[in-house]
């Protein structure tokens, strides 16, 4: 249960009864994971969709890109897990995740490239400085996040 609460809460190396109350307070609320999951699954609609219904309810944005960076995370080791010729179950033991997660880390891992995720990095990085040093509008941030990591990549018709 520490390692859900640290993965909810974005460990940062110390758990406070801050961040006890808040995981608390969304016990039964799937609108995280959902969201975490239709980032992760390019489906842009629907993880637009949820970040509304989460942001109308006053989650935190620093809450919510803590979840895209676990998500991506988790990505970029299963794709090193992948990479180096690991499967499923490999993902499984070393993500620490259940069996259908871990197939569908690994699918994603397989058709994700090594630049796509560090392009999904890059615009993480970029959105977490500008929530923290601009005064712009920090939904509309999280919406242009989302609506870019969730976005199917382009392919050149070349």
């Amino acid at each position: 249960e520490v390692s859900k609460l640290a993965a909810f809460c974005g460990f940062n190396g110390e758990i406070t009864e801050e961040d006890v109350d808040v995981a608390s307070a969304t016990i039964g609320e799937h609108s995280r994971w959902d969201y975490m999951n239709a980032v992760a699954d390019l489906r842009a609609d629907d993880a637009l969709a949820i970040l509304h219904d989460m942001l109308s309810l006053h989650t935190p944005h620093q809450l919510i890109l803590n979840d895209i960076t676990t998500s991506l995370r988790r990505i970029a080791s299963a794709r090193q897990i992948v990479v180096e010729g690991g499967n499923e179950h490999d993902v499984a033991r070393e993500s620490g995740v259940p069996p259908s997660r871990a197939r569908t880390l690994t699918h994603q891992a397989r058709r994700m490239s090594d630049g796509l995720i560090g392009a999904m990095y890059a615009e993480v990085v970029r959105t977490d400085a500008a929530l923290k040093s601009t005064g712009g509008n920090k939904d509309a941030l999280l919406e242009v996040l989302t609506a870019r990591l969730s976005s199917r990549p382009q392919t050149s018709s070349g």
